[in-house]
This record gives C-alpha cells, sequence and structure tokens, in this order.
C-alpha cells in the first residue's frame, strides 16, 4: 500500500486517513468554490426575505381593484405571498451557513493539519447533504400535492 491508502497502523483500533498533498489541494479548491456558493447563497436568499418585506408593504398599501399588480392579488393574500418568500429565503440561509461553515473549517484543517477540526468540517458536509435531501424530500411533496390538487380541480372543472 502506498502513501494514498489507508494508514492501518492506528491506535486503539481507529484506522486513520492520511491525506496526500494532492487530496488537500482538491479539499482547498471545493472549499474555495464552497465559500463562493454560499456567498452567492446568502446575498440570493438576502434578496428574497427583503423581496417577501416589500411585497407585504406594497401589496397591503395598493388598491384591491388594481391590475398593476396582476390576478394573484385576487387568489392569494399578500400576507401568504410574503411569508413564503420569507420562509423560503430562511430556508435556503440554512445550507448557505453549512456550507460557509464546512468551507471556513475545510480550508483552517487543512493548513494547521488540525484533525479534530477536519471531523467537524466532514460533519458539516454531511449535515449540508442531509439538509439537500430533507428539502428535495420536501419539495417532491409539494409537487404531488399540487399535481393532485390541478388534476382534482381539472377533473370538477369538466
Amino acid at each position: 500500500m502506498n502513501q494514498e491508502s489507508l494508514n492501518t497502523a492506528s491506535a486503539g483500533g481507529a484506522v486513520h486517513l492520511q491525506l496526500t498533498q494532492e487530496s488537500e489541494k482538491h479539499l482547498l479548491k471545493a472549499a474555495k468554490w464552497g465559500k463562493l456558493i454560499a456567498i452567492l447563497g446568502f446575498i440570493v436568499n438576502v434578496f428574497l426575505i427583503l423581496a417577501g418585506i416589500v411585497i407585504s408593504l406594497v401589496l397591503r398599501t395598493s388598491d384591491e381593484n388594481s391590475t398593476s399588480f396582476g390576478t394573484i392579488v385576487k387568489y392569494v393574500s399578500p400576507i401568504i405571498l410574503s411569508t413564503i418568500y420569507i420562509l423560503v429565503g430562511i430556508m435556503g440561509l440554512i445550507p448557505a451557513i453549512t456550507l460557509n461553515s464546512f468551507s471556513n473549517s475545510i480550508t483552517l484543517s487543512v493548513r494547521n493539519m488540525d484533525q479534530k477540526r477536519m471531523t467537524r468540517a466532514i460533519k458539516r458536509l454531511g449535515a449540508l447533504f442531509t439538509i439537500i435531501g430533507i428539502y428535495t424530500l420536501i419539495l417532491i411533496a409539494f409537487y404531488i400535492i399540487f399535481i393532485i390538487v390541478i388534476a382534482s380541480a381539472a377533473m370538477f372543472a369538466v
């Protein structure tokens, strides 16, 4: 076995993983891209939250018969619409914060050769995938509910 393989000389029966310079380079590259994506996530989600606040203020003060906002005002309460924007923004901040935390931890752990910080970084990466997986399942459930509601409405409209 070479340096890239698992080091089985362990203390207390635990198996240790050695990182090569190439592995460290890839981890640092992933951390840089993760940081960029996290920053973009912060920006987009803050704009969503601000849009939710602006929507609630603007649609509350607008005339209910005004057509400048289209037909959505007739069918959806401004409070519900703004709440959806704010909730989606907050939900989007959670993976951005987790990704930012992973990126910071992985960078520091590689530069300082800190095993504890590396373990925390990998744990945060796992948490990120868990969050994205849960969000994906929730989104699929909403799609299924939406399809059922639309199909039911179409059947009763005919």
